[in-house]
């Protein structure tokens, strides 16, 4: 009897002692997948929150919305599906599945490229998920005007991704360029495809986020590309002599070199991540913004949708550089490194004009102690003085066509730029 309770108590105690087995990237991966309303016969991470997958059609299910080549968007009903014909080249069929329980949202996109059933899945999970990309519950119903904005914008990627053509790729010329390469890489499944694509965006170093190149060497690795994967990581080794990360999956030459700096600096590598995360989500939806705004000008409800999309960004980013200033102080370069540091000055920039206002004196002293350049207070208080209705002193701010106006002193302001280190502005750029 004793021998019965005590292997009683030990069994107990190991079950007790064993806590739940951690969720890892393979585990959600699965899950996401288990979601999805039909089977698919490929399914692959192609970054977070972003899946691809191939199918057989006669595998599919009627989709809940469909939208025609011209535009339309159509709500199916029991007479449509009944009424409804395969699925045409030009038609995006859509799902949408909501899991309250998960705080989880599945987005799941079918079209036919290159006379092939397949198709993209968009994730939103809250961040109460180890894999969660968003900080904000996305089921709840007061958020819900938030979460339809991002969906269509997902559906702007899954049209680009429909029509988008690969075969007249050439390295970038100007950022926008840079930029309309990597939304390129965002509609392909295909690694050898992005792979060639992206040796081109990367061949103009001055245009190159630092960020991206550590975001596509994941993916690559993710997809087995290793030879690519490492190749993209020691170009950004290249870039900035002072990058590192925790540990190297690639080789023992950058896990020495990473060894070397890690002693070398000794940064804040979880800060430092967030910061360049918020960075390149500012940019990379400002940058959507603005080149739908040049590219398709008629196309007044797209820009509406990418403008809400990036103000929304906007004010997500700037509750968290609030945060982190209350927490840490302005981040310097020598805890961060500058591209991280960079982050929070521009989240602030691209604030309302009340949080500019409320924020400069942050800005103000975080440069009277060389934590960041003169140059970053001068273009904060060029757009405020700009957004007051009074003329900017140094001229940085400029017009939809790329010239400097409304300048409080012409005759003054190369001095005044000398003085926080700008370059002279030309009599071209200035009207």
């Amino acid at each position: 009897m004793y021998k019965t309770i005590f292997s009683t108590i030990i069994l107990l105690c190991l079950i007790s002692c064993t806590g739940p087995h951690p969720l890892t990237q393979e585990d959600y991966d699965e899950s996401i997948r288990k979601n999805l309303p039909f089977e698919v016969d490929s399914f692959y991470r192609l970054y977070n929150g972003y899946y691809a997958f191939d199918t057989k059609h006669e595998k599919h299910i009627p989709p809940q919305y469909i939208l025609k080549g011209d535009g339309a968007f159509h709500l199916t009903t029991e007479y449509m599906i009944s009424k409804l014909d395969l699925q045409s080249a030009d038609e995006i069929w859509r799902d949408i599945t909501v899991l309250p329980k998960d705080g989880r949202i599945i987005c799941t996109d079918r079209i036919i490229k290159n006379g092939k059933y397949c198709g993209y899945v968009y994730v939103m999970q809250n961040d109460a998920s180890p894999f969660g990309n968003y900080h904000w519950d996305v089921t709840l119903p007061s958020n819900m005007q938030f979460a339809s904005r991002i969906l269509d914008t997902f559906l702007d990627n899954t049209r680009d991704m429909l029509n988008e053509k690969t075969d007249t790729i050439s390295a970038p010329a100007s950022n926008n360029d840079y930029w309309k390469l990597i939304f390129i890489c965002d509609t392909i499944s295909n690694t050898n495809i992005i792979e060639r694509i992206l040796d081109k965006a990367f061949a103009t170093p001055r245009y190159i986020l630092p960020t991206h190149l550590t975001s596509f060497a994941d993916k690559m690795e993710y997809s087995g590309n290793y030879s690519a994967a490492h190749r993209f990581m020691m170009h950004r080794i290249s870039m900035e002599p002072d990058y590192y990360e925790d540990n190297c999956n690639f080789s023992k030459e950058i896990a020495d070199t990473f060894a070397q700096r890690r002693n070398q600096y000794n940064y804040d590598l979880d800060l430092k991540r967030e910061l360049e995360d918020i960075l390149e989500r500012d940019q990379h939806h400002r940058t959507k913004w603005l080149l739908a705004c040049q590219e398709r000008p008629q196309d007044n409800a797209k820009i509406e949708r990418l403008a809400e999309m990036a103000l929304f960004t906007d004010s997500i980013n700037l509750v968290r550089i609030k945060e982190i200033l209350n927490t840490h102080g302005y981040p310097e370069k020598k805890q961060v490194g500058e591209l991280a540091s960079i982050a929070a000055f521009l989240v602030i920039q691209h604030a309302n004009l009340e949080e500019q206002i409320s924020m400069l004196p942050a800005i103000k002293s975080a440069t009277a102690m060389d934590i960041i350049p003169k140059s970053f207070l001068a273009m904060l208080l060029d757009r405020i003085e700009l957004r007051e209705g009074r003329p900017q002193k140094y001229g940085t701010q400029t017009d939809s066509s790329g010239n400097v106006t409304n300048l409080l002193d012409p005759t003054r302001v190369n001095e005044w730029r000398q003085e926080v280190g700008l370059p002279p502005i030309t009599e071209q750029q200035s009207h």
